[in-house]
């Protein structure tokens, strides 16, 4: 571990495969600004495919706002899900029920709605998202390069998952969860040979 006066770098020798990761957190001292950098190191001489994802769990309330750019989103376990009904595509907000009638997914319901949702987002227009809290006027938000973090995960509980209340929003190298799956679709981050690899992004928060 390595500290600075306004960065931390973290080092950890992965157990089960053959990399090296560093994780370095540097505050903005002017800005509400936070970056966060990872450098991956594949000390093999094999193709590794992998899953990184941000897990940033976001206190919320009712009425908060999921901020996405233009993209895809679907559900990630149709079985979980209990806004979205349907499997398949649709442009965020907008998703399908069960009955087939159009809702929209974008709103942070009370508590005791019960409801839980997790969907995969995809072909983002601008890599960004978060949330706008409507009480304070303010956004948290999470950019990064679409080519460092081509999807974002987003799991949410509302009261519904073990009584939880609460937002995860993930920028993820890879999608779906299931790593073959990802291999046959393409859709899925690689650590070629002996190569080192760094992947970025930037916490801030916003004022309207």
């Amino acid at each position: 571990m390595t500290t600075t006066a306004f960065s931390i770098t973290l080092k950890y020798q992965c157990q089960t495969v053959p990399v090296a990761v560093e994780k370095t957190i540097q505050l903005e001292p002017t800005r509400p600004e936070a970056h966060i950098l990872y450098q991956l190191h594949n000390q093999s001489d094999q193709v590794i495919p992998f899953l990184l994802k941000q897990h940033a769990a976001i206190a919320i309330e009712a009425g908060d706002e999921i901020l996405l750019p233009d993209c895809w989103i679907e559900p990630a376990f149709l079985e979980f899900s209990k806004i979205m009904g349907q499997a398949g595509k649709t442009r965020f907000p907008n998703a399908l029920a069960a009955d087939g009638k159009e809702v929209q997914v974008q709103y942070i319901p009370n508590s005791s709605s019960k409801l839980q949702e997790f969907y995969y987002s995809s072909d983002l227009a601008v890599g960004q998202c978060g949330i706008r809290h409507r009480r304070s006027h303010s956004s948290l938000l999470m950019r990064f390069d679409t080519t460092d973090f081509p999807f974002v995960w987003v799991f949410q509980s509302y009261g519904g998952w073990r009584d939880h209340y609460v937002l995860v929003m993930e920028p993820a190298t890879t999608m779906p969860a299931d790593l073959e799956v990802a291999c046959q679709q393409g859709t899925v981050a690689q650590l070629q040979p002996q190569s080192i690899q760094h992947r970025r992004l930037t916490i801030c928060l916003e004022r309207q």
